[in-house]
């Protein structure tokens, strides 16, 4: 087993599912049950407080393995691709993480910013996937 991709944005622009399913059926492998773009309630806890609120995400649904400094074993031209599409469709903040953590823990405060994506492109672009496979 290896470590997933875990895909968030803010559903700012207030789309609705059948808006991500029209999306979804434009893409090469739309009867794949999880490459694909999802609402998804999340609930939080509200800090200093006995009560819990929800909010609506975009959630991008796959089993690819995720790609960072260190964990070079996710497609990152592919994934790089879905988080900037991810970028449009959300209007807000992008949640780029692994699945080792709940979804909760990923979404407080740990951001994808636009900075983060340029210093993984750069880090694809020196190294690819060998220190993965170079270690095999």
């Amino acid at each position: 087993m290896g470590v997933d991709v875990e895909l968030y944005g803010e559903n700012n622009r207030n789309l609705t599912q059948k808006n991500l399913d029209e999306i979804n059926a434009t893409m090469s492998n739309n009867d794949d049950k999880w490459e694909r773009f999802m609402l998804d309630d999340v609930e939080f806890d509200i800090e200093g407080k006995q009560e819990m609120t929800k909010k609506t995400y975009i959630h991008f649904r796959t089993l690819m393995r995720y790609y960072g400094e260190g964990y070079e074993r996710g497609n990152w031209v592919y994934l790089t691709g879905i988080i900037n599409i991810m970028r449009a469709l959300s209007g807000g903040k992008i949640y780029y993480n692994t699945d080792l953590n709940s979804t909760q823990e990923n979404l407080k405060g740990n951001e994808f910013t636009k900075e983060d994506q340029e210093e993984i492109d750069n880090h694809f672009i020196k190294v690819q996937q060998h220190p993965y496979r170079d270690d095999k």
